[in-house]
C-alpha cells in the first residue's frame, strides 16, 4: 500500500536530510586537503588543493540553499497545520476535507474541499509575508513579481482535479496565513484569493451560490 504523502513536513525532512549530506561531504572536502598539506607539504600540488576547496565552497552554498529551503517547508506546514484546524470545524457539517492530494507533476494539493452539496473547492495555503497585491492580472509581493505564477499553478491543479473526478469545476483558492492583503478584486483570473482566517467563511458562501 503506498505510504499517504505528508506534504511540507515530509518536504522539510527531505532536505534537512540533504543539507546533513552536502554538509558532511563540505566537511570532508576540508579536511582532505588540510591533510594533504600537512603529510605533503609545499609538494602537495596546488591545483588538486584548489579543487578541493572549489568543492567545499559549492557544498557549502549547496548545505545552506538546502537548510533554507527546509526551514521555508516547515513554516508551509505549521501554516497548513493551521488551516486543517480551522478546516476541521465543517466535518460535522457535512464537508469532507482531503489534504495533501498529489497530482501527476503538478505537486499536491493541500486541502481538496467538498460541500455537503458536492461542490469541489482547490485550497492552496501559502505562509508569504510582506504585502500582496495584484498588477495587470498578477500577484506581487512587495511589489516585486512572486518567484512562480502561484494563480496558474492552482489553476492547473484545479483543472486537473476535475479532469480525473469527473466533478465538474474544482474552484481554485489561495488562502495566505501571514502576508496583508492589498487586492483590487477578491478574485483575480478564476483564483479566490483571501486571508486564511476568512477561509471557511468563504468555503460556505461559495458552496451556497
Amino acid at each position: 500500500m503506498k505510504r499517504p504523502y505528508n506534504g511540507p513536513k515530509e518536504l522539510a525532512l527531505r532536505r534537512h536530510r540533504k543539507a546533513k549530506l552536502f554538509r558532511a561531504a563540505w566537511i570532508v572536502s576540508i579536511i582532505i586537503p588540510a591533510v594533504l598539506i600537512l603529510t605533503g607539504g609545499t609538494h602537495t600540488p596546488f591545483w588538486l588543493v584548489c579543487i578541493f576547496l572549489a568543492a567545499a565552497r559549492f557544498l557549502f552554498l549547496e548545505s545552506k540553499g538546502a537548510t533554507e529551503a527546509a526551514l521555508r517547508a516547515e513554516k508551509g506546514g505549521e501554516a497548513e497545520d493551521r488551516v486543517g484546524e480551522m478546516l476541521s470545524a465543517l466535518i460535522g457539517q457535512g464537508w469532507s476535507i482531503e489534504k495533501n492530494v498529489l497530482l501527476p507533476r503538478e505537486g499536491d494539493i493541500d486541502f481538496l474541499v467538498t460541500s455537503p452539496n458536492q461542490k469541489v473547492f482547490a485550497v492552496d495555503v501559502k505562509s508569504h509575508s510582506g504585502v500582496i497585491s495584484d498588477r495587470d492580472g498578477r500577484l506581487t509581493r512587495s511589489d516585486k513579481e512572486l518567484e512562480r505564477d502561484l494563480k496558474a499553478v492552482i489553476l492547473r491543479q484545479a483543472g486537473i482535479i476535475s479532469s480525473q473526478r469527473h466533478c465538474g469545476k474544482v474552484v481554485p483558492i489561495l488562502a495566505f496565513t501571514r502576508a496583508r492583503l492589498e487586492l483590487s478584486q477578491r478574485t483575480i483570473d478564476g483564483v479566490h484569493v483571501l486571508k486564511a482566517n476568512r477561509l471557511v467563511e468563504t468555503l460556505k458562501e461559495l458552496a451556497a451560490h
